[in-house]
């Protein structure tokens, strides 16, 4: 399994929302699994200032994670962090993992 990785989902205006995911310490060898840290937001080319976003809810490895949510008011470029969490992904018996 990778350390890490990042999709994006294209939006509007130069814009778009990613969701990041780490290893967080070591692989849990004995009991076959790994834990993630995941993120997600917006990176934004511009300020929105009232301009309402919907970021839709996501799910890692089956799991839903991010209900979703509008969000509004961002008054910087670049990344803004939306929500943040950590969850356990359980390996395959043999070690190997995929998910998306």
């Amino acid at each position: 399994m990778a350390t890490s990785g990042q999709v994006n989902t294209n939006t509007t205006y130069d814009s778009y929302f990613w969701v990041k995911w780490e290893q967080v310490g070591d692989q849990d060898i004995p009991n076959n699994r790994t834990q993630i840290k995941w993120t997600c937001g917006l990176y934004s080319e511009h300020k929105f200032y009232s301009n309402a976003i919907k970021m839709s809810a996501f799910s890692i490895n089956g799991t839903q994670v991010f209900s979703g949510g509008t969000y509004s008011n961002f008054t910087a470029e670049g990344n803004q962090t939306i929500a943040s969490g950590t969850m356990w992904i359980t390996h395959n018996a043999d070690g190997t993992k995929s998910f998306s």
